[in-house]
């Protein structure tokens, strides 16, 4: 009977059961507080997960599964990393010790304009050998304050760099600040992407509309490790 009950359990969280997709923004720039995460905690957050038999996941993956309606395994955590700043390169060394695949959305301007603290269009094309390079708007709008024209009209100028530089269209946005309504849904979907992203701290599963895939913010470790002792 009993082992009957632990199947069953274990059934309904591999059918039922969320997944974190995590969302990281700066490292080790203690300046900016509410988005930095030091490098010696973004070690911590990766030997956790290591060390409780999580696995790091491509996002199409979840996403595949998620437009499918297929269980999310709880063991899969996806990384993401907003905006582009420069300090992900100060990172890379502990990705690559920990063998972690992410994604990287691009608030474009920022990079095409060569804002001081952001990435360059080369070190991006050298990132996307290895990780997945997606769609952070052109000017990281409130897109909820800009008009539908405005929002196709952001959307396509970005596109239009991204490819002219990357020589591919990316397959996923996140919105900017997580802002958005249906009107918005709907006009991303005027693009070809397959997925869109928030960010309001809840696991994402497989009741999520694919245009409002939840992540959370990965934050200093004693937060970090109250994510996953849920």
């Amino acid at each position: 009977m009993l082992r009957k009950l632990l199947l069953l359990t274990s059934l309904a969280l591999a059918l039922f059961g969320g997944v974190k997709i995590l969302s990281y923004h700066r490292f080790d720039e203690p300046q900016h507080p509410s988005m930095n995460v030091s490098l010696k905690t973004l070690e911590r957050h990766l030997q956790y997960l290591k060390t409780h038999g999580y696995t790091i996941v491509p996002l199409r993956r979840v996403v595949e599964n998620i437009k499918k309606g297929e269980p999310l395994d709880p063991k899969w955590v996806v990384i993401t990393i907003d905006d582009g700043y420069k300090s992900l390169l100060k990172a890379l060394p502990i990705f690559e010790k920990y063998d972690a695949t992410f994604t990287l959305f691009v608030y474009v301007q920022a990079v095409d304009e060569g804002y001081g603290d952001f990435l360059r269009w080369h070190d991006l094309r050298r990132l996307a050998k290895r990780y997945d390079i997606e769609f952070h708007s052109y000017a990281h709008p409130k897109l909820t304050k800009l008009s539908k024209k405005e929002v196709l009209q952001d959307t396509l100028k970005g596109l239009h760099i991204f490819y002219k530089n990357l020589a591919y269209y990316p397959r996923y946005y996140a919105y900017p600040y997580s802002l958005y309504n249906e009107e918005i849904k709907q006009t991303i979907r005027y693009f070809p992407f397959e997925a869109a992203f928030a960010l309001n701290n809840k696991e994402a599963d497989i009741s999520c509309d694919p245009y409002a895939i939840n992540r959370v913010m990965a934050a200093d470790f004693a937060q970090f490790r109250k994510l996953f002792e849920k």
